[in-house]
């Protein structure tokens, strides 16, 4: 009985080269590899694996203006090439539009934060109808002639 609590213990409490599992990928190489799917984008499973490369590093690193708008990119490519299915689509869009947002929190001057953020709530209207559509449009506008400005 002791000695698989002792294991247990000597496992969890063993320096990390000794651990099992990968080591953590580092975030750059992370970045450089969502990136890279990204620039494959025309292939849907390339532009999936960079939507959740982004996804998982926004989710890491909250605080970094630049994945919002990267995650917030892809969630439009996604959402409007590679998607049919509208209530995909329209989640897509509104998590676009979200990240984008928090960007801008985060850095006001951030033109493709304005950008993406402007887009994807223009597709997020349009996905879930044309009067939701109608109430953004001047936000729309506004987030588009600052991305435009900056």
């Amino acid at each position: 009985m002791l000695a698989p609590l002792l294991a247990i213990v000597l496992v969890a409490h063993a320096p990390p080269e000794l651990s099992s599992g990968p080591p953590p990928v580092p975030p750059g190489v992370r970045l450089r590899s969502a990136d890279a799917a990204f620039e494959e984008r025309r292939f849907p499973a390339r532009a999936r694996e960079a939507l959740e490369g982004y996804r998982e590093l926004v989710r890491h690193n909250p605080n970094d203006p630049s994945l919002g708008w990267r995650f917030a990119m892809a969630s439009q490519v996604v959402g409007h090439r590679v998607t049919t299915d509208s209530e995909e689509k329209a989640r897509l869009f509104q998590e676009g539009r979200d990240a984008a947002l928090a960007a801008l929190a985060l850095d006001p001057k951030c033109a493709p934060c304005h950008f993406w953020a402007g887009i994807n709530m223009a597709l997020y209207g349009e996905t879930i109808g044309i009067l939701k559509m109608l109430f953004t449009l001047g936000a729309v506008r506004e987030l588009l002639r600052k991305a435009a400005a900056l």
